[in-house]
């Protein structure tokens, strides 16, 4: 715009300064010489440059910061296959930075995204002995100066199961999916009734509390074809040292069986007093029957349906 307009002035200076130079008088061609030169010295106008042509700094593609997290793969443990609640081999990921240096200290988040599994990590005891740790999903692991993070993963019932292993990057979390068939022992399943009812048991909560002297009175185990299972049980507790009540457990998870034996794996449990922890339990199942030893109790459940 500014030069257009410069345009227009140059244009009518001309014709202004020819007709002064046309004239005789000599104030006026003297004046119009000396605009031509204050014309041809300014241009007309200052030089301007297109929005296009302006120099910025242009924001560009994100680069991580070094030693950041810039991308997360696998190591080992893809595409394995086991029996519901097996222990897989170790599922290893590593944390890299955009060089493709390890990245030691990124903290990397496994979750369960499909099958009903659990985790296992390895934990150091307070005299330096190694533990395995069983944990739902989701667990976080800290990646040593390897920039590696290992998790053990227990399968859940039979299908396709899939892990997720996820890190932070910048702006953005970095995925990686691990993969495992769990396979089924064809197993129909089968409803269940306590036989053993009328026994004993000591029971602590999860408040320290206890030990409290409760008998179980009814119990049932459903066992689905899918590979859940949902188990049922009432106690009556007291009257010494606590006092008397009583209450109901329903509990829930997956199962597996193997020729003569049987693991239930516990996931879930209505009961917020803690009386009983997530566990897996193995028993032996024979002709109809089913028998578990856990709590330092006989358990003993015979088929109904």
């Amino acid at each position: 715009m500014c030069q257009r307009a410069a345009n227009r002035f140059v244009l009518c200076a001309l014709v202004f300064l020819a007709a002064c130079w046309r004239t005789r008088r000599a104030p006026l061609r003297k004046a119009a010489f000396w605009s031509l030169a204050v014309l041809a010295s300014a241009g007309g106008c200052e030089s301007a440059t297109a929005p296009s042509e302006l120099e910025y700094d242009s924001p560009g593609p994100h680069v991580p910061a070094p030693n950041k997290p810039a991308e997360i793969i696998k190591i080992a443990g893809d595409d394995q296959r086991a029996r519901p609640g097996d222990r897989l081999q170790p599922i290893v990921v590593a944390v890299r930075d955009l060089s493709g240096k390890p990245v030691s200290g990124a903290q990397v988040t496994f979750a369960v995204t499909a099958g009903d599994g659990f985790f296992g990590t390895i934990e150091v005891g307070p005299d330096g002995t190694p533990w395995v740790g069983r944990w739902k999903s989701p667990v976080s692991q800290v990646a040593n100066g390897n920039g590696e993070a290992t998790v053990l993963w227990f399968l859940g019932r039979h299908g396709e199961n899939t892990l997720l292993a996820t890190v932070e990057g910048e702006g953005k979390p970095l995925e990686v999916t691990f993969r495992a068939t769990s396979m089924s022992s064809g197993y129909p399943g089968g409803s269940f009734a306590l036989t053993s009812t009328g026994t004993s048991m000591k029971l602590y909560d999860g408040f320290a509390g206890g030990p409290y002297n409760c008998v179980i009175n009814s119990g049932l185990l459903v066992l689905s074809p899918d590979g859940s299972f949902e188990g049922k049980g009432h106690f009556d507790c007291g009257p010494e040292p606590w006092g008397a009540f009583s209450f109901d457990v329903i509990e829930t998870g997956f199962y597996a069986v193997s020729d003569s034996t049987i693991v239930l794996h516990y996931l879930k449990s209505n009961d917020t007093a803690g009386f009983f922890t997530l566990r897996d339990v193995h028993g032996v199942v024979s002709d109809g029957t089913i028998g578990f030893s856990y709590y330092g109790v006989e358990w003993r459940y015979a088929r109904f349906d």
